[in-house]
């Protein structure tokens, strides 16, 4: 009985031990609100954000603190919001923008880098601020998605002038963390952005020629892989007929992206890639065998492209067809 007394006596002696935590002079603080972004990868100007850094002393003799920033999980050695370090950002000083204030490596804050920030007198200078700012660069592969990133304030407390009062000491990330938010977005024009709407003109013509196929461009720019839904109206390119007459339909073969479509088919894709999309070639072809059996008049169809978010799982690298 005593043995098993003295074994369970020493385990809580054990967790008493472990459960005293080490006094910081400091603490940090953002709102996320201020450090939240939405992110087009598209958008040629990318996107920043100016925030505020509170600092709370919580050790009355200190006088002053330096800061830095660290990604503590980067895997890259450079710094990303995400897994895989997916969104790259760049942290700057509003003070002094030169100076660094973000580690990626082993780093500690130091007269070199990181940022001096002093308290005031009493009670009423124990709470100070200062802004940085915030900028994830244009042209970056993010697919659409919420993303977090925790980031470790390292920091030295000093008690008048250059006297260290405490640390190096860390700050875990979770009060100080950025917020990164991709939508989903599927921007797609014919030729150039804005336009939705082309056409595509045979002109005249001769069942004794040789027929050109023709084809126009569309440019899908997209942050989840996505369908292509194909629509045509008459199956055909159709004239009216004359009169009561009959109608007539002269066939014609569509691809898209080298891939042999109809009507009430579907591509798959990809997410495309980033900042140039992927350019889609609709290419239209009429045998020439087609055109000797049609009467004399004006024919037309019309195709449309239906571009939306795909369901399910985003599939292979190529775009495939399938029928809907």
């Amino acid at each position: 009985m005593n043995k098993w007394m003295h074994i369970i006596t020493l385990l809580l002696c054990a967790v008493g031990f472990s459960s005293t935590a080490h006094a910081r002079c400091a603490e940090f603080d953002t709102s996320s609100g201020e450090t939240s972004l939405r992110y087009n990868p598209f958008d040629p100007g990318g996107v920043f954000r100016i925030f505020t850094l509170r600092i709370k002393r919580l050790d009355p003799q200190a006088t002053s603190v330096r800061i830095l920033f660290a990604d503590p999980d980067t895997t890259t050695g450079v710094a990303g919001i995400g897994p895989q370090d997916v969104g790259r950002f760049d942290l700057r000083w509003t003070q002094d923008a030169g100076r660094e204030v973000l580690a990626t490596g082993a780093e500690q804050p130091n007269p070199t880098n990181g940022v001096l920030i002093g308290f005031g007198p009493g009670r009423s200078g124990d709470l100070v601020t200062t802004t940085f700012r915030l900028y994830v660069q244009s042209g970056q592969s993010i697919p659409a998605g919420d993303y977090v990133q925790p980031l470790d304030v390292r920091f030295v407390c000093y008690a008048g002038g250059q006297t260290v009062l405490d640390g190096p000491d860390v700050q875990p990330g979770g009060r100080v963390a950025l917020y990164l938010t991709v939508p989903q977005e599927i921007l797609t024009y014919i030729g150039s952005p804005g336009l939705h709407h082309g056409d595509i003109d045979f002109g005249t013509l001769q069942s004794n020629q040789p027929i050109a196929p023709r084809s126009l461009i569309v440019t899908a720019q997209t942050t989840v892989p996505y369908d292509i839904d194909v629509d045509e109206d008459n199956h055909g390119l159709k004239k009216r007929g004359d009169s009561g007459g009959e109608d007539f339909v002269l066939p014609y073969r569509l691809s898209l992206s080298g891939l042999p479509v109809g009507d009430r088919q579907r591509v798959s894709c990809p997410r495309t890639p980033v900042p140039t999309g992927r350019h889609h070639r609709l290419d239209v072809s009429i045998e020439q065998s087609e055109v000797a059996k049609a009467p004399a008049g004006d024919y037309h169809d019309v195709v449309t492209l239906t571009f939306s978010p795909r369901l399910g799982l985003a599939g292979g690298t190529n775009c495939a067809v399938s029928m809907r």
